[in-house]
């Protein structure tokens, strides 16, 4: 799932895979033009243009799947996760996270490819690392006993630093205004996003991601212990190009000493 101009949009063959739609392309066919569009998309194969699809096409296709009326079935639990779940809390918050507490039968046969799916949806929202990528799937080959080590240790990717020492190492006014000046600026430049999840306590715990546009300038990663939330880290060679963007849009010399 991810947010376009704040209205849910869903991957039209994750839908028609949890709803047993063997032929994604041709379910979403019949659709009208302002219920399917296609979007660049961050899977395992990189970034793909997929078909995506809107809450009324994503309806749509439930009312076709009879099965998403039979009480057990995977496309019922689908439909009630996305109707009872999903599209409350964007609605209600503007984003939607697993909460700890929730949990999918392990005992069924599509455990594996489910937590497939939810890897792959957590990718393209956090728009995560090669490296944060190799990371997470390490977890999930854990958790599926499965021996990580056919995984490469690292990704060779350039050098990141998070923006605070980048900041203090040349001696920049703005190292010290990071969390009041500089992220605020960076998000209203649409470099960086603020995004929420639960933490403990059923309590909202707010990070920040490099956005589409940000991706120029450095990557998200993510921690081995918490997948679920990010850390910006910048290009050395690039941040020079993003600090002078930066000093167009803050004036240094307004800052408090």
């Amino acid at each position: 799932m991810i947010l376009i101009d704040n209205d849910p949009w869903f991957v039209a063959t994750d839908v028609c895979t949890a709803l047993g739609l063997t032929n994604s392309r041709m379910s979403i066919q019949s659709l009208d033009d302002d219920e399917k569009g296609v979007s660049p998309i961050y899977t395992l194969g990189g970034r793909q243009e997929l078909s995506i699809i809107n809450e009324s096409g994503l309806y749509t296709l439930i009312l076709r799947c009879r099965d998403a009326v039979k009480h057990g079935t995977i496309p019922h639990r689908f439909r009630k996760w996305v109707t009872n779940e999903v599209l409350p809390s964007i609605r209600k918050t503007g984003s939607y996270h697993v909460g700890q507490n929730e949990s999918i039968n392990s005992d069924l046969p599509y455990q594996p490819a489910m937590k497939i799916q939810i890897f792959e949806l957590a990718m393209r929202t956090l728009r995560v690392s090669e490296t944060s990528k190799i990371r997470m799937l390490a977890k999930l080959s854990e958790s599926e006993g499965i021996n990580p080590d056919f995984l490469p240790d690292y990704v060779d990717e350039p050098l990141v630093r998070a923006i605070t020492p980048l900041l203090k190492g040349i001696g920049h006014p703005l190292a010290q205004h990071v969390a009041k000046t500089v992220n605020p600026a960076l998000e209203a430049m649409g470099i960086l996003e603020h995004l929420s999840r639960k933490s403990t306590g059923n309590k909202i715990k707010w990070f920040w991601s490099l956005t589409e546009e940000g991706l120029k300038y450095g990557r998200n990663e993510t921690s081995p212990n918490n997948p679920r939330e990010t850390q910006p880290l910048f290009f050395v060679e690039r941040f020079p190009e993003l600090l002078a963007r930066l000093d167009a849009y803050i004036n240094p010399q307004s800052l408090p000493l």
